[in-house]
């Protein structure tokens, strides 16, 4: 992961907290855009495109921030749960792959041509 002074130009805005927050609720924010858009306009049918537009991006992040943290985060962690426990793994931080790095296909490779 990139840090410090070697980020550059858009990778110092990306590293910021709440682009990263962003890139976390990024998906709930898709889902949930259209349906707020959809939602305001039934309520309220002759408002403006600037408070339609305002609302929506106010109420899709809410709601996209709100399923990341009740239902992404809590399904992620229980599939991972689950997953270590079948593979035997007691350490719920060691990951899907039990913190082994795979080996490269290329580490150890010997050339064989024939003589």
């Amino acid at each position: 992961m990139l840090h410090g002074p070697q980020l550059k130009g858009p990778q110092r805005v990306l590293a910021y907290r709440p682009a990263s927050a962003l890139g976390r609720w990024s998906f709930g924010i898709f889902l949930w855009g259209y349906i707020v858009q959809k939602a305001v306009t039934q309520m309220y049918p002759d408002i403006p495109t600037a408070a339609l537009l305002a609302i929506s991006i106010a109420g899709a992040i809410a709601l996209g921030a709100a399923s990341w943290r009740y239902i992404e985060q809590p399904a992620s962690q229980w599939i991972r749960t689950r997953f270590n426990a079948r593979q035997g793994r007691s350490r719920p931080g060691e990951g899907f792959n039990g913190g082994v790095r795979a080996p490269s296909p290329c580490r150890g490779a010997t050339s064989r041509t024939a003589k």
